[in-house]
């Protein structure tokens, strides 16, 4: 059922019953989706000033939808831009709130944006794009709600708590009324007034390049002469440099608008493409090419790089001066990267570094999940203890809260309390009767699954086709992956060469998303695999050389019976073998 309003030169405005936004079913209360058609109805009113702001809306959305997706944001998070600042650079509010998405100097810096007397990265519509999606992952790790995240994004995590409601953190599902906080009202306004509007133009008067190379030191001038643009035009879009100049420190993205009519030349003249790469996505475990030669299969080292850091994976059989032989660093040494006391062992399965560990993490935050220590929090991540603890202004001796937020890029404001994430209300479970005399269990094709952390085979037993569980893996052509936390649709489809849309309709993906540890179908062979094959769950990222050692398999059968063309695997992927 719809709210509808028809007015007498106009489409009819309608408000749904339930909408979708971040994986979240609502279901709107008849006077919440009144208050919500009265601020649609404000939004379109002055049909020029609406059409503008559309207008602008398919110039900046591309490029706001790539940062999302690389940073695991909802897409739909695209229309807070336009309430935030009308899509203008140098929007300014009362509280001196500046550009796109709207931050003063201190929350602009805590998010890793630049501010200095050359730039102003609150004006720079990727770097900007990028610290929101910082903050807004930060508030949806705490609350693990999307709705109170975005709540959060106005408030701060602090003043959003009085809205929170514990039943729904975590939720998939919610009733909202006219209670909800004005923010989010105003929010979901956005959305449904222009989502509609928005991306039906093909020929937008204006579209956007990412100009990323060799422009250090060149002047706005410089750069729209070579690329053939107006320079008032190409100024307007690069308001981050205060002085119409590149810095000489790093190459910057600059972004250059173009029309349909000259895309072409300006792309072939500065040696770009037009499809929006820029580097966004975070530097990612590679495997070392070091092996060890005239050593027995069992004694190779696991060499790998993780976390950006030379790395080695302890095996059942290894101690420390083993595995610093094997690195070619000195005991001493090992002890020190990896933070080690003198009675500490290592530990069959973990990974420890065999440089020193990195200043800061390659994520921002980090929750503590329940019986973990510092210590393999700074493993984790690769961040020195030292560094982890001056970050988040840990006291000697200080016990660390499960649900603590920890900051591993950037430091803990002085004046922000310590934050613990809420946890998710738990119910029991209704359990089901079952009938055991009608219900046998059946093991197809001997089909087995190694779990991280059980030393035993599982076997998997699948029931009717109408109750087969969706992480069920059949003797198919199938090529699955078990999502594991922060990936997403993008990253997945461009690590398996699918296309996005193929991975939603294989898996009947809607606009909920994909969940956390969620068994997906990611790609199709034409080829029949072998049967009697054993399911491995990847733990931690590796080559395809170290997984054949791990599991005892030649890496060219990992390869033929996965139909693999990457020499990587991922976190969560699943891999098929037989002995």
């Amino acid at each position: 059922m719809y709210l509808i309003l028809a007015a007498a030169t106009a489409q009819p405005i309608e408000v749904p019953e339930t909408i979708y936004f971040g994986g979240i079913k609502l279901n709107l209360s008849k006077r919440l989706r009144d208050d919500i058609l009265k601020q649609i109805i404000t939004i379109t009113k002055n049909k020029t000033y609406f059409q503008a702001k559309i207008d602008k809306a398919d110039t900046y959305f591309p490029i706001i939808e790539k940062v999302f997706e690389e940073e695991g944001i909802p897409t739909d998070f695209k229309y807070l831009a336009i309430q935030e600042s009308s899509l203008n650079a140098d929007a300014v509010s009362t509280s001196n709130a500046v550009g796109y998405w709207q931050f003063k100097k201190e929350s602009a810096e805590e998010v890793g944006l630049t501010i200095d007397s050359d730039i102003d990265e609150r004006k720079h519509i990727v770097e900007a794009s990028k610290g929101a999606a910082r903050y807004l992952m930060k508030n949806f790790q705490l609350t693990t709600n999307w709705i109170y995240a975005l709540i959060a994004y106005n408030t701060g995590y602090g003043g959003a708590r009085e809205f929170i409601d514990q039943k729904y953190i975590g939720a998939n599902e919610m009733d909202i009324d006219h209670k909800l906080h004005w923010y989010a009202v105003t929010f979901l306004a956005n959305k449904l007034a222009y989502e509609d509007k928005v991306g039906y133009n093909k020929n937008p008067a204006n579209i956007l390049l990412i100009y990323q190379k060799n422009n250090r030191g060149k002047s706005m001038k410089t750069i729209s002469m070579q690329a053939g643009v107006d320079e008032n035009k190409l100024i307007e879009y690069n308001k981050w440099a205060l002085k119409k100049t590149i810095p000489q420190n790093q190459d910057y993205i600059v972004i250059i608008p173009v029309n349909s009519t000259n895309i072409t030349s300006v792309c072939n003249t500065l040696n770009i493409t037009p499809d929006l790469k820029f580097t966004l996505a975070k530097e990612g475990p590679v495997e070392s090419q070091r092996q060890s030669t005239n050593i027995s299969a069992n004694d190779v080292p696991y060499l790998l790089r993780y976390n950006g850091l030379n790395a080695i994976l302890a095996k059942n059989t290894d101690n420390i001066a083993r595995l610093a032989f094997a690195g070619e660093v000195t005991i001493d040494k090992f002890r020190k990267y990896n933070d080690m006391q003198s009675f500490d062992e290592v530990e069959k399965g973990k990974i420890y570094y065999l440089e020193t560990k990195n200043n800061k993490g390659l994520l921002l935050y980090h929750t503590v999940q329940k019986g973990e220590s510092l210590r393999e929090i700074s493993q984790l991540h690769g961040i020195k203890l030292s560094q982890l603890i001056k970050k988040n202004r840990i006291a000697e001796g200080e016990a660390i809260a499960e649900g603590r937020l920890l900051y591993l890029r950037f430091n803990r404001p002085k004046n922000e309390q310590v934050i613990i994430a809420l946890k998710p209300e738990i119910k029991p479970v209704p359990q089901p009767i079952i009938k055991h005399d009608s219900i046998k269990p059946v093991v197809k094709n001997n089909i087995t699954s190694t779990i991280a952390g059980s030393n035993a085979p599982v076997v998997i037993q699948p029931t009717s086709a109408e109750t087969k569980p969706t992480a069920y893996i059949s003797d198919s052509t199938y090529i699955y992956h078990t999502v594991a936390p922060q990936q997403t649709l993008y990253t997945l489809s461009k690590y398996y060469g699918t296309k996005i849309d193929s991975i939603k309709a294989w898996n009947r993906v809607g606009d909920e998303g994909i969940k956390y540890d969620q068994t997906l179908i990611v790609s199709k062979s034409n080829k029949t695999l072998a049967k009697n094959y054993t399911i491995y769950k990847v733990i931690q990222p590796c080559s395809i050389d170290s997984l054949s050692q791990i599991i005892g398999v030649a890496k060219e059968n990992i390869l033929l019976w996965n139909e693999k063309k990457q020499s990587t695997v991922l976190t969560g992927e699943l891999i098929k073998y037989r002995k």
